[in-house]
């Protein structure tokens, strides 16, 4: 990742190189120049990917924190590298031959073609474009209205995984292969063989049982259940404490074995085995916690007492959930609060940059709008094609916001440098002439560089080979054509100081 993104500042300032030789200028001329207009922009652009990959140090993972840092040094040593070795490099070679009849290879062909109908599109139909955008931008919003967030461990590796294949072919031959437990407490030794207990926790199976995406649930209940019905007792369970004593003991006279994964020896700690259909771990946090409000209202001690504790001291009943299901969906919970904060953060520090940038708060905060539409977009499309979202999605789009903002650094700051020179128009098509084409070669590297990566078996790094380059896409078409149609109609034009000065 590094290495592609490193790429972004040599092409722009390599591009506007020839571009000014091409105007006239000598090679140590076309260079000083090159790097007085460009440079700048590189700075800007590299802190803004700085920023979006640090703001990954704020997930509560190692792998995340490490990535952040790794990422965020590593823009910083491409900068440094592009501003002083590019320089020095264009200054010992030869300057390159300018074409006399334009250039006739195909790559450079397709960029002109693409910076020339973007540049023209953007001209004669500005409002059509702010529309066409307008409607994506509701598409997007409706596909992230319907985005459920989920991690599947499982489902993140390939289908030929030989790990997934044999979890699959447990789950779907034999039984879900996702769990949780549940333990109560009854607070004293022997409190476990109380019948209003008991009873209580049969009918929390009951419950437990109803709810969706459960597979199967057992307790000492069902064991106590079927001794009881196999010796023609009255009701469902025995009434009196002694009568679950007396099963008991029968149980282990008979050579009933395991009895301790029910109940522990004292007789005061009860458990109850949860086995889930699915095996999200986020959907396991979330049954988990409708198991601990069912518990609240059918088990005696825990009715209007907040984690099983009186205001008095009293003993009394407590209960747990846990499961490595569980707890992980617990912290998938703490992840997803790092992602977002860590997004809001880059959203606000890239906000203040882009106003720095133009010198203008509401063209700033006007230029945000295609810096956060390829966000959108990701979220519409995960939201509307998949549904169900791994949460690992949302470290694409931190990376996105870093790299795409790069692009509109660069086109407005041409913008505003040529609008200090020369009227709109002229302007505009200088901007396209210098930037738009930095802008589709270093989108396409950045795209072809990032593709093998969906060739991966592991999801969270096939879907950098994949959604990145949508996000990246989705922000050059914002570059090209939504920027400059919000330049056409006023909404983002530039102070322009003394005409002439690039200031």
């Amino acid at each position: 990742v590094v290495m592609i993104v490193g790429f972004s500042d040599v092409i722009h300032l390599y591009s506007a190189y020839l571009l000014e030789l091409g105007e006239g200028l000598s090679k140590r001329e076309a260079i000083l120049a090159s790097g007085q207009e460009v440079g700048r922009a590189c700075l800007f652009t590299s802190l803004t990917t700085f920023i979006g990959f640090v703001s990954l140090s704020l997930v509560p993972t190692p792998a995340f924190r490490h990535l952040g840092l790794v990422l965020g040094f590593g823009v910083a040593v491409a900068l440094l590298i592009a501003v002083t070795a590019t320089p020095v490099i264009l200054d010992l070679l030869p300057a390159p031959a300018q074409p006399e009849h334009g250039d006739t290879r195909l790559a450079n062909r397709l960029v002109d073609w693409i910076v020339e109908r973007s540049h023209a599109l953007s001209r004669r139909a500005p409002k059509t474009m702010i529309a066409a955008f307008g409607l994506l931008t509701l598409l997007s919003i409706w596909g992230v209205s319907r985005m459920h967030i989920e991690t599947d461990m499982i489902t993140r590796l390939s289908p030929d995984s030989r790990t997934r294949q044999d979890a699959e072919w447990f789950s779907q031959g034999f039984a879900g292969t996702g769990t949780l437990e549940l333990y109560i407490d009854s607070g004293k030794a022997g409190g476990a063989l109380e019948p209003g207990l008991l009873a209580g926790l049969a009918s929390l199976q009951d419950d437990i049982a109803a709810e969706p995406g459960i597979d199967q649930v057992g307790s000492l209940v069902d064991l106590m259940e079927k001794m009881h019905t196999s010796l023609k007792g009255e009701g469902r369970l025995p009434t009196t404490r002694q009568g679950f004593a007396q099963y008991l003991l029968l149980f282990e006279m008979k050579g009933g074995k395991d009895l301790e994964r029910l109940v522990d020896f004292e007789r005061q700690r009860l458990r109850v085995g949860v086995r889930l259909k699915s095996t999200g771990i986020r959907s396991a946090w979330e049954v988990g916690q409708r198991i601990e409000a069912h518990a609240r209202r059918r088990l005696p001690g825990l009715r209007n007492t907040p984690n099983g504790q009186k205001p008095d001291g009293e003993v009394t009943t407590t209960v747990t959930v846990s499961g490595l299901s569980y707890l992980l969906g617990a912290w998938l919970n703490d992840i997803l609060a790092g992602q977002l904060n860590g997004l809001m953060m880059s959203v606000f520090a890239i906000g203040l940059m882009m106003i720095w940038v133009v010198r203008s708060l509401r063209v700033g905060l006007w230029a945000m709008l295609p810096n956060l539409l390829p966000l959108l977009v990701l979220g519409g499309y995960v939201g509307g094609i998949w549904v169900t979202v791994d949460s690992d999605v949302f470290a694409v789009a931190m990376l996105a916001i870093g790299i795409g903002v790069d692009d509109t650094i660069h086109f407005l700051s041409r913008y505003r440098l040529e609008a200090n020179r020369h009227d709109d128009d002229e302007a505009l098509r200088r901007t396209f002439q210098f930037a738009g084409r930095a802008i589709v070669m270093t989108t396409l590297i950045l795209v072809i560089g990032l593709l093998p990566l969906a060739a991966s078996d592991y999801f969270s790094v096939r879907v950098m080979g994949t959604l990145l380059p949508l996000c990246l896409v989705v922000a050059l078409a914002a570059d090209l054509l939504l920027v400059p149609a919000m330049v056409e109609v006023g909404w983002m034009s530039v102070q322009r100081g003394t005409r002439g000065s690039a200031s």
